[in-house]
């Protein structure tokens, strides 16, 4: 029974994250982030196997609410949102045509993905809002 609560509340976490794509303001914490992601490559890992065309317009979609949810990351640590246009080149970098810039790029948006996924977000309110309820 406990598990069917997992991924309920997973689901409702992962909607309303989704709700709040153009959000740019106020806080999101790791578990919000954390849970995001996973849910996020486990429908692209099902998609992807059954070979449907639709995983690159996701991919699309995905860029755009991962990258208010970063914002709302770096809000929950007390950092300036801004510091997201920092990885703006790491996107061009990643799909460019040479191997090397590739991986680099890949590397550099995992090693600040793994960031967000474990600083632990400041406690109370802080500028950019109230503490996230989990």
């Amino acid at each position: 029974m406990s598990n069917m609560n997992f991924i309920r509340s997973s689901l409702i976490i992962f909607a309303n994250t989704l709700k709040k794509t153009f959000e740019f303001k106020n806080r999101s914490n790791r578990k919000e982030f954390i849970n995001f992601f996973l849910l996020w490559f486990l429908i692209e890992f099902i998609l992807s196997q059954l070979n449907l065309n639709i995983v690159n317009i996701l991919n699309i979609s995905f860029l755009i609410v991962s990258q208010a949810l970063a914002v709302r990351r770096l809000h929950d640590i007390n950092i300036s949102g801004l510091y997201i246009l920092l990885f703006i080149p790491i996107i061009f970098i990643t799909f460019s045509n040479n191997y090397i810039f590739t991986c680099i790029g890949i590397f550099m948006g995992l090693g600040f993905n793994l960031i967000l996924f474990f600083l632990k977000g400041t406690s109370g309110t802080n500028k950019y809002g109230e503490e996230p309820v989990n």
